[in-house]
């Protein structure tokens, strides 16, 4: 991966990037590595923060709060997973451009109700019960990402 392209996913994803030259550093000695071996390689020299983004998922935050989304019964919606998506919550496809450039194999989850409602799909992309928001987002050290009152969001 090129060198403008690990700075373009570092700043993307709120990765500081506290050490130029350890960042340059990474992208010499790792040319072929996909980024996320480098993110935590980085994480155990304890060289960046990584309580703004989780690297259980690689996804990036799309905001930190769920979306409200009314939904309807016979649609199968594409939840995006990878946090790209221009549409979010929604998919767009953006998920194979990510794969192909950063490693990762980030797929839509598909969601389909039986009544009309209004649902609460996470925003955050670090949710345990994709793709509703669980309230991880609280656990994210990130602006806006105070607790919720519900279990939903």
């Amino acid at each position: 991966m090129a060198d403008e392209a690990k700075r373009q996913y570092l700043a993307e994803h709120n990765i500081p990037m506290v050490m130029e030259n350890l960042a340059g550093m990474l992208m010499r000695e790792m040319p072929d590595k996909p980024l996320n071996a480098m993110v935590q390689w980085l994480q155990m020299q304890g060289g960046i923060d990584t309580s703004a983004y989780s690297l259980r998922t690689r996804a990036r935050v799309a905001q930190p709060l769920f979306y409200a989304a009314p939904v309807e019964p016979g649609t199968v919606y594409q939840w995006c997973s990878c946090g790209h998506s221009k549409t979010q919550p929604f998919c767009d496809g953006s998920h194979v451009r990510v794969n192909i450039v950063y490693g990762t194999n980030f797929q839509p989850v598909p969601f389909e109700v039986l009544e009309p409602t209004t649902v609460s799909f996470c925003g955050c992309k670090q949710t345990r019960t994709p793709p509703l928001c669980d309230g991880s987002h609280a656990k994210l050290a990130l602006p806006g990402t105070a607790a919720c009152s519900s279990r939903g969001g």
